[in-house]
């Protein structure tokens, strides 16, 4: 009767997997919101049967899509495959959703490097070089349409140079925005059909641990010191000042929207705020290291 079920179940999600991923191939707009809800089947199958089960769902999943579409549903089945049955082993064990997010983040990146590494060993295909290639025919392109701006261009030609350096941190950071849009894009339809599932916390309740602050300011001051670039040590500063900038600036974006909750404002003024980030990055930065290094969340009180 078991074997029944679980037969019925994974011909039912397969179906519905294949049909969604043939809507996120080949449908124009509407794709782009099925490609984050493609783990949605994986994650009610992983969260009723066992692991084993689940990856024969997976592989199964891998080879009918690569019947039905093309490579591209074979990289969308391995990425959104191997995170969604992640996602459903880990509402099985009853984790809480930020687990789930970390869970899925950690997914997101080991299939990006398996891919990376299959890409470039069997398709001598260069992620990193084309991107660095695409910029430097932007830049010659720039000069040769006479823009006068050269300080910009150089800081440009500047940045291109530390590109290099920062995969893996950019690794981390893409994984995770993965991880927390697929979360976020399919918590309205797993809540109903899968019991176990969080929501994740509002924005104003997500605080870093304390001790974050202590190794941004360490990194910070390892960046001061004289570095030679390509060294492991340079990259692995640079990385980690990069990734921890960026976890600032998420503490920052949590407080705004806690101020705003506790005074009483408008809930489109965190909203602007936020949409204005790339141009108040180093306030809302600062921000988030004042309210993790002095607790200002403790000090603020409702508006009366």
């Amino acid at each position: 009767m078991k074997n029944q079920k679980f037969i019925v179940d994974g011909g039912l999600l397969l179906a519905i997997y294949i049909l969604m991923l043939l809507g996120a191939t080949f449908v124009p707009f509407l794709g782009i919101i099925l490609t984050f809800l493609l783990p949605i089947p994986f994650v009610i199958f992983a969260s009723r049967y066992d692991i084993r089960r689940s990856i024969l769902f997976l592989v199964a999943a891998t080879i009918l899509s690569l019947l039905f579409t093309s490579v591209s549903g074979l990289v969308f089945s391995l990425i959104y495959g191997v995170g969604g049955v992640v996602y459903g082993i880990l509402v099985q064990k009853n984790k809480k959703s930020i687990e789930v997010l970390l869970g899925l983040t950690v997914s997101f990146m080991i299939t990006f490097v398996i891919i990376y590494v299959a890409a470039s060993t069997l398709f001598s295909f260069d992620f990193t070089a084309l991107i660095l290639q695409s910029a430097e025919e932007s830049i010659e392109l720039m000069r040769q349409l006479g823009t006068q701006n050269e300080a910009m261009i150089k800081q440009f030609e500047e940045s291109l140079e530390v590109f290099k350096y920062l995969l893996p941190s950019l690794l981390v950071i893409t994984a995770f925005m993965f991880a927390l849009i697929t979360q976020l894009v399919t918590y309205p339809v797993l809540r109903r059909v899968v019991q176990g599932v969080n929501k994740l916390p509002a924005i104003r309740e997500i605080t870093l641990p304390l001790s974050i602050i202590w190794y941004y300011l360490t990194v910070l001051i390892l960046m001061f010191f004289e570095m030679e670039v390509g060294t492991f040590y340079y990259m692995a500063v640079t990385n980690l000042f990069y990734i921890l900038q960026l976890l600032m600036v998420i503490q920052g974006i949590s407080f705004i929207f806690f101020f705003s909750h506790v005074r009483g404002l408008p809930k489109i003024v965190p909203i602007i705020i936020v949409l204005m980030t790339p141009f108040l990055l180093s306030i809302i930065r600062i921000l988030g290291i004042i309210d993790l290094g002095f607790q200002l969340r403790k000090k603020i009180k409702p508006k009366s």
